[in-house]
Protein backbone atom coordinates (compact mmCIF):
# COMPACT_ATOMS: atom_id res chain seq x y z
CA UNK A 1 0.00 0.00 0.00
CA UNK A 2 2.83 2.38 0.83
CA UNK A 3 4.37 1.81 -2.60
CA UNK A 4 1.06 2.69 -4.26
CA UNK A 5 0.78 5.93 -2.26
CA UNK A 6 4.38 6.89 -3.07
CA UNK A 7 3.75 6.13 -6.73
CA UNK A 8 0.66 8.39 -6.74
CA UNK A 9 2.63 11.19 -5.08
CA UNK A 10 5.36 10.97 -7.75
CA UNK A 11 2.79 10.90 -10.54
CA UNK A 12 1.09 13.94 -8.99
CA UNK A 13 4.39 15.83 -8.77
CA UNK A 14 5.19 14.91 -12.37
CA UNK A 15 1.81 16.12 -13.65
CA UNK A 16 2.04 19.39 -11.71
CA UNK A 17 5.56 20.06 -13.01
CA UNK A 18 4.48 19.10 -16.53
CA UNK A 19 1.71 21.68 -16.38
CA UNK A 20 3.76 24.56 -14.92
CA UNK A 21 7.36 23.79 -15.99
CA UNK A 22 7.37 26.37 -18.80
CA UNK A 23 7.25 29.18 -16.19
CA UNK A 24 10.83 30.29 -15.44
CA UNK A 25 10.01 31.11 -11.81
CA UNK A 26 8.80 27.54 -11.22
CA UNK A 27 11.99 26.15 -12.75
CA UNK A 28 14.18 28.37 -10.55
CA UNK A 29 12.28 27.53 -7.35
CA UNK A 30 12.40 23.80 -8.11
CA UNK A 31 16.13 23.89 -8.83
CA UNK A 32 16.78 25.90 -5.66
CA UNK A 33 14.67 23.43 -3.68
CA UNK A 34 16.61 20.43 -5.00
CA UNK A 35 19.97 22.09 -4.24
CA UNK A 36 18.83 23.03 -0.72
CA UNK A 37 17.47 19.53 -0.12
CA UNK A 38 20.81 17.98 -1.07
CA UNK A 39 22.66 20.44 1.17
CA UNK A 40 20.33 19.67 4.07
CA UNK A 41 20.86 15.96 3.46
CA UNK A 42 24.63 16.46 3.77
CA UNK A 43 24.11 18.23 7.11
CA UNK A 44 21.85 15.44 8.37
CA UNK A 45 24.37 12.73 7.38
CA UNK A 46 27.09 14.67 9.20
CA UNK A 47 24.88 14.87 12.28
CA UNK A 48 24.10 11.14 12.16
CA UNK A 49 27.83 10.40 11.87
CA UNK A 50 28.50 12.72 14.81
CA UNK A 51 25.98 10.83 16.94
CA UNK A 52 27.63 7.54 15.97
CA UNK A 53 24.51 6.07 14.41
CA UNK A 54 26.22 5.58 11.04
CA UNK A 55 29.78 4.48 10.24
CA UNK A 56 32.01 7.32 9.10
CA UNK A 57 32.79 5.64 5.78
CA UNK A 58 29.10 5.34 4.85
CA UNK A 59 28.34 8.88 5.99
CA UNK A 60 31.20 10.44 4.05
CA UNK A 61 30.24 8.52 0.91
CA UNK A 62 26.61 9.68 1.14
CA UNK A 63 27.65 13.27 1.90
CA UNK A 64 29.99 13.20 -1.09
CA UNK A 65 27.22 11.89 -3.35
CA UNK A 66 24.66 14.51 -2.31
CA UNK A 67 27.26 17.29 -2.38
CA UNK A 68 28.29 16.38 -5.91
CA UNK A 69 24.65 16.24 -7.03
CA UNK A 70 24.04 19.75 -5.63
CA UNK A 71 27.19 21.10 -7.30
CA UNK A 72 26.32 19.49 -10.65
CA UNK A 73 22.77 20.83 -10.60
CA UNK A 74 24.01 24.33 -9.74
CA UNK A 75 26.75 24.17 -12.39
CA UNK A 76 24.39 23.00 -15.13
CA UNK A 77 21.75 25.62 -14.37
CA UNK A 78 23.76 28.66 -13.26
CA UNK A 79 24.10 30.09 -16.76
CA UNK A 80 20.31 30.12 -17.17
CA UNK A 81 19.13 31.39 -13.79
CA UNK A 82 21.94 32.78 -11.68
CA UNK A 83 23.65 35.29 -13.95
CA UNK A 84 23.04 38.98 -13.41
CA UNK A 85 20.63 40.62 -15.80
CA UNK A 86 21.98 43.92 -17.09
Amino acid sequence: MQFFIEFLVWVGIFLILKKYWHIKKVQKYFIDFVIALNGFTCIMYFYIMYLGMMPVQDGVAKMFLHGIVAIIIYTLTKSNFYEKKI
